[in-house]
């Protein structure tokens, strides 16, 4: 509380901690953690964890509709077990590339994983993250959670799945799953190319159910390190809408880089991506193969650009079943655009009978609204 005093027993609202770093300095496995209304000014470190046996200690807001705030220069959060219904915003400081991060999980030992991580229910905003990212689980963790937040107005990628950087080890974030977020306003301050989502060298993670809109990208997997791969992802049922450039990417973004394989986009919703009009179109594919892409529901922007893929490193993927929704007055299926290496199609039919893919996708009317 930030009424209370550290030289209290805080176990009682009357006999509150004053620091938040106090209760992450003592708290014991398997507690409960009950963070007052008001603003605390401090950096956090989390000294303390769960147990096997006692399962873990939950950070959370004495007062759900109140919520703690976390505020300050240069201030971060990073829990090894759970943070619910926190609001953490204004960490300035940064700048452009000075890495004013919210929530940052690192975890370097390779012996021992940081298992089942919640991060549920928490406000991000209005920080200056750049060169990282706002929310960010790096390094050996796996079967996290990251459910139900709401991210906004950051100047980098709004949450990060890390794998494969040097200095972590070889073991990166993987097995879990991202639902239910909520992602806009994210914009990079030094390259406009800032994904709400982001996948780079994780994997086996799930990432369904959520909204990214007006950002520079929407969601993308990737593995920026060379040889790194980012496999077995599971991308569905989000709403990609109104994103300066692609909503959805995949691949190493260069052949000195790592690739994806063996992941699923599927069910997605993507419409009036690459506002910029950048000709990227609703679908960038890099340095990636043997990836499924299916049953997307796409309306793109009156450019009609679907689909750009690299010539080199993207061909070897499987695209069949979307629903497109071609934009403008009178539009059809001729007035789609699909970049298939150094090959432009125009007309779905086109390029089916190029490439031999979206042989079962439909066409519908370009007057049956947002998809």
């Amino acid at each position: 509380m930030v009424s209370g005093n550290d030289d209290n027993s805080g176990t009682t609202q009357t006999n509150a901690w004053r620091t938040i770093q106090k209760a992450a300095s003592k708290a014991m496995a398997g507690s409960t953690v009950y963070i007052g209304p008001g603003t605390y000014y401090e950096t956090v470190t989390i000294l303390v964890q769960g147990n096997l046996f006692n399962r873990s200690i939950t950070f959370t807001s004495l007062m759900p509709d109140n919520p703690a705030i976390i505020s300050g220069e240069n201030a971060a959060v990073a829990s090894p077990d759970e943070l619910r219904n926190l609001r953490i915003h204004h960490i300035l400081g940064g700048g452009k590339t000075g890495g004013a991060m919210a929530i940052t999980v690192y975890n370097k030992n390779q012996e021992t994983s940081l298992s089942k991580l919640i991060i549920d229910n928490c406000t991000l905003h209005d920080c200056e993250p750049a060169w990282s990212e706002a929310l960010t689980l790096n390094g050996n963790i796996e079967l996290f959670q990251v459910t139900n937040n709401r991210v906004y107005n950051m100047n980098n990628i709004g949450i990060d799945f890390i794998g494969g950087e040097s200095n972590m080890g070889a073991l990166g974030a993987r097995s879990g799953q991202c639902y239910y977020n909520t992602v806009w306003n994210i914009h990079s301050s030094y390259d406009s190319s800032a994904a709400g989502i982001y996948v780079d060298g994780g994997s086996d993670i799930n990432i369904g159910k959520n909204e990214v809109y007006n950002s520079d990208a929407g969601i993308e997997i990737g593995a920026e390190n060379q040889g790194r791969i980012a496999s077995g992802m599971v991308v569905h049922e989000n709403y990609i809408h109104d994103n300066d450039k692609a909503g959805l990417l995949f691949g190493g973004y260069d052949s000195e880089r790592g690739r994806v394989i063996n992941s699923t986009f599927q069910n997605n919703r993507l419409e009036n991506n690459d506002v910029k009009n950048t000709g990227a179109g609703e679908i960038v594919v890099s340095f990636a193969s043997n990836n499924f892409v299916y049953s997307n529901a796409i309306k793109p922007n009156t450019k009609n650009i679907i689909l750009t893929v690299d010539q080199i490193g993207g061909l070897d993927n499987v695209f069949n079943r979307q629903l497109y929704y071609p934009n403008g007055p009178n539009a059809n299926e001729i007035n789609l655009i699909f970049n298939w290496g150094n090959q432009q199609y125009r007309g779905l039919s086109a390029f089916q009978n190029a490439t031999q893919q979206e042989l079962q996708a439909s066409v519908l009317s370009s007057n049956a609204g947002s998809v």
